[in-house]
């Protein structure tokens, strides 16, 4: 059941719904679940009875279910009541502004720390391919972990100057963590969990959602009454 909760958990975040295909014995009791990849089903609305029935696909392949062999669950959507809201939504920015940072970062280092945001300025103008030998001769000598700490060597009536702003100066590690809490703050945690240090944080992650309150809790007894209402179908 684990593998399960973690499926549906994953899809909830990420599509804002996740689906569970029932498969009953001869006996009419639940005999398996299988979570459903959102992006694969189609929810089949009805006038009357409000959903006619799931259909997922796959490869070519249909499977069509009726609504009592299907748990839904979804968040809450205002703008469309047939597809949930992904909670990803909200922090949609943080998370990208975070991975922005991160690749940048990353790119910094991997060029040896040497800034890749210069202008090389010249008394004359350059034809293309002695643009291009430069560039060339440029990434040869620096770029790489290995080639770190080099210096340069410009010819006569070149200058260097540095574009942009450095990772002191754009705030990076306050960045980062301003990504995570925007992230925290979409999904409801707590401030005594997402404010302390990082052995604390460890520890806090054993609380149960029930005790955080807010919206894990809410969603949680409302994925506990789902599941009910299904099994007695």
């Amino acid at each position: 059941m684990g593998s399960v909760s973690r499926a549906t958990e994953t899809y909830l975040l990420l599509w804002g719904s996740a689906y569970w295909g029932i498969e009953r014995d001869t006996a009419g009791r639940v005999a398996e679940l299988w979570p459903l990849r959102p992006d694969r089903v189609r929810m089949l609305p009805d006038s009357r009875r409000y959903v006619r029935g799931f259909v997922y696909e796959h490869v070519g392949e249909r499977a069509a279910y009726l609504p009592e062999e299907v748990v839904w669950f979804r968040h809450f959507n205002p703008l469309e009541e047939f597809s949930g809201l992904s909670s990803v939504a909200p922090a949609r920015l943080a998370v990208e502004m975070g991975a922005e940072a991160l690749k940048f970062n990353k790119n910094f280092f991997a060029n040896s720390a040497v800034p890749g945001d210069v202008a090389v300025t010249t008394q004359e103008k350059p034809s293309d391919e002695e643009a291009a030998e430069f560039l060339e001769r440029w990434d040869a000598r620096f770029r790489g972990p290995g080639k770190a700490h080099r210096p340069v060597l410009l010819s006569r009536g070149m200058d260097v100057k540095r574009l942009g702003v450095s990772q002191k100066d754009m705030e990076f590690e306050a960045g980062l963590r301003w990504s995570v809490e925007g992230v925290w703050r979409s999904e409801g945690v707590p401030v005594r969990v997402r404010g302390c240090d990082a052995g604390e944080r460890a520890s806090a992650g054993a609380v149960p959602v029930a005790e955080h309150g807010g919206a894990g809790a809410t969603a949680a007894r409302g994925r506990c009454d789902e599941v009910a209402g299904t099994a007695v179908r």
